[in-house]
């Protein structure tokens, strides 16, 4: 037996067969079959349900206009009506204490917060304060101290 004879007597025994079994085969062709024998419904509808020039240029300017008002008033903050803004702060050190008065005149209580991180007054101290000043009897507590009113 020649090396040629040997190398084709085993690519015959060690070949795979990749082909699927009928059955599956079957059920295939009977899924692809089902899927062009239905008719895609925008075809059964009414012409007048169908896209045409008109329609395709209002909704595009309806859109447009969806995202050209949040880009235009991007810049500008709304700022609720009842809630006025600070308008100056000032900061007095004595003593171990730190005193804080600020103006605006506006509302009748306002809330300040202490953190030893700018980023994080959301875990940090908040205290309720009627009128416009507050004294922060602990400023030693930490070297460095932010506060934030609101």
């Amino acid at each position: 037996m020649g090396f040629t004879q040997v190398i084709s007597l085993a690519r015959e025994q060690l070949a795979i067969d990749y082909s699927l079994p009928e059955s599956v085969r079957r059920s295939i062709a009977r899924q692809a079959a089902d899927g062009a024998s239905r008719t895609f419904w925008p075809l059964l509808a009414p012409s007048f349900v169908l896209p045409r020039p008109g329609i395709m240029a209002v909704a595009a300017a309806c859109l447009l206009a969806l995202v050209a008002i949040p880009v235009a008033f991007r810049g500008r903050a709304l700022a609720p009506p009842d809630r006025a803004e600070i308008t100056r702060i000032d900061v007095v050190s004595e003593g171990g204490e730190v005193r804080l008065a600020w103006v605006d005149g506006e509302k009748e209580f306002y809330t300040v917060y202490k953190s030893t991180d700018p980023r994080e007054f959301a875990s940090g101290e908040a205290h309720v304060v009627q009128g416009n000043v507050w004294t922060d009897k602990e400023a030693d507590s930490s070297p460095i101290v932010f506060y934030k009113v609101e």
